[in-house]
């Protein structure tokens, strides 16, 4: 184990579980949604708790990163099957032009 004195350097993801009133942050009332009162809107909770604001907005952060990152990843495998599908490149003077 490393001694260190501080908080860490990169902020970790909080292991959390959803909430298990809403699952989602909001609570259908009979007219409209309302954000749900055990979660604080957020729709994860740690140890039964709400998390504190900053716990929750540093979460919601990194979530959306990875989900990011992974919608990129998709994209590129997309694209990449897409040009390979074709079997027809570039013709002469890098133009699609074949002439067919």
């Amino acid at each position: 184990m490393k001694k260190r004195t501080g908080p860490d350097l990169a902020p970790m993801k909080i292991e959390t579980e959803r909430c298990p009133d809403c699952a989602r942050g909001f609570a259908q009332g009979m007219f409209y949604k309302m954000p749900c009162i055990t979660c604080a809107g957020v729709g994860r909770i740690k140890d039964g708790k709400a998390l504190p604001e900053q716990d929750a907005i540093t979460l919601l952060r990194i979530t959306l990163n990875e989900q990011i990152d992974e919608n990129r990843k998709l994209r590129l495998k997309i694209s990449e099957l897409r040009d390979g599908e074709s079997g027809r490149g570039y013709g002469a003077g890098g133009s699609r032009y074949h002439g067919d």
